[in-house]
């Protein structure tokens, strides 16, 4: 006995005008529901440096080390290397 699969119709392209007209009723109804309720655009800080990005390749083992102890700690890894390097690279006055 054989196994037969029955192969549906291929999906069309473009969707109907139906299904178009009831998405663009839908995102006019949320438009109107948040209206006056835009949140303003994000600023950075003004006194935030210019930040770059530093890709290093580290041990495994020397990662894991570093994420537990972060983890345990509560801070973030790039918090605690960027005071590492600042410490070993302080500005110069």
């Amino acid at each position: 006995m054989s196994k037969t699969v029955s192969i549906g119709k291929r999906p069309s392209a473009r969707p109907s005008v139906e299904a178009v007209d009831k998405w663009m009723e839908s995102q006019a109804s949320k438009a109107e529901d948040t209206e006056g309720q835009v949140a303003p655009p994000a600023t950075p800080k003004a006194d935030a440096p210019k930040m770059k990005r530093l890709t290093i390749d580290i041990p495994d083992s020397l990662h894991r080390r570093v994420k537990s102890r972060c983890g345990q700690d509560g801070l973030r890894m790039a918090d605690v290397i960027r005071n590492l390097l600042e410490e070993r690279f302080p500005a110069q006055s």
